[in-house]
């Protein structure tokens, strides 16, 4: 049986040069994109929206409902949200407005719920960083009390990323004297909380 060589065949593609208005274009949504990300990370980076990473689609929900507001009720809404110390969130909508009504080029909507999801994906990272090692610190003193259930109530709800007391222990600060959000089945664990927090002063004390 006889083979045949073949021979191999290259496609030659010729694309339009794109003109120079559109390449303007395009170089300024590209830095409208970056300029746009960099609002959402420094938000997030803030007190008052650092827990928002972690259900970023519902706040992108929120963003949506409250910049679809006629402008008056809008205005209303930013003196409303600084009157309420949210000065964070209403310079994010802010900026985001001024985008939306903009008569030049713009992102649409899909574009800054893209940068949404990008700059709250990276202080997850973060903050998951920062909770695996919160962990490796302690475990030389939590590890003699982890087969306790009512000790482990507790280490977790340190941890829990949603919740204010997560990121007072990150910056090295005793959870105190704000209360355990305790569940109903975790009540008998309350008297146990206040005994690890005692440790835990003491323990910050020698170090």
């Amino acid at each position: 049986m006889k083979t045949v060589n073949s021979l191999p065949l290259t496609v030659t593609r010729l694309f339009a040069p794109i003109p120079p208005e559109t390449q303007a274009e395009l170089d300024l949504l590209c830095e409208l994109y970056g300029r746009t990300l960099q609002k959402f990370q420094m938000a997030f980076c803030t007190h008052e929206l650092r827990q928002k990473v972690w259900n970023w689609r519902a706040f992108g929900d929120e963003l949506v409902y409250f910049l679809n507001l006629p402008q008056p009720k809008f205005e209303t809404l930013l003196e409303d949200l600084k009157a309420q110390g949210k000065r964070a969130q209403a310079e994010l909508l802010k900026f985001l407005r001024s985008q939306q009504i903009s008569e030049g080029p713009r992102l649409q909507a899909r574009h800054w719920k893209l940068c949404l999801d990008e700059a709250s994906q990276g202080l997850r990272t973060y903050w998951q960083t920062v909770k695996a090692e919160l962990k490796r610190q302690w475990g030389r003193f939590f590890g003699r009390y982890s087969n306790e259930p009512k000790t482990l109530i507790y280490i977790n709800w340190i941890l829990r990323e949603t919740e204010q007391q997560f990121y007072m222990a990150s910056q090295g600060k005793v959870p105190y004297p704000q209360p355990p959000k305790l569940n109903p089945k975790e009540t008998d664990a309350e008297e146990r909380y206040r005994e690890r927090l005692a440790a835990f002063e003491k323990l910050k004390k020698r170090h």
